[in-house]
């Protein structure tokens, strides 16, 4: 918990040199997030404005949904 906000259960441990104190992520969420860059066909610094046509299809294929499961299970 983080000013009583659950962060989940399983937080991308702290990495020596590179972020000691940790990540203050969860890897469910990382993971998916790095799914839908993969699906929009981009990387995370270089996402730019998703077309309608593209966010219709990820509401069809289930990623909200699944980002709604990772949620109510924390």
């Amino acid at each position: 918990m983080c000013l009583g906000v659950s962060l989940g259960y399983t937080l991308i441990q702290p990495f020596d040199g590179v972020n000691d104190r940790g990540f203050w992520e969860d890897i469910d969420i990382v993971l998916l997030n790095e799914e839908i860059l993969s699906f929009l066909k981009t990387i995370w610094h270089g996402i730019s404005d998703i077309s309608e046509a593209d966010f219709n299809q990820l509401i069809e294929s289930s990623f909200f949904g699944r980002f709604i499961e990772i949620l109510n299970a924390n």
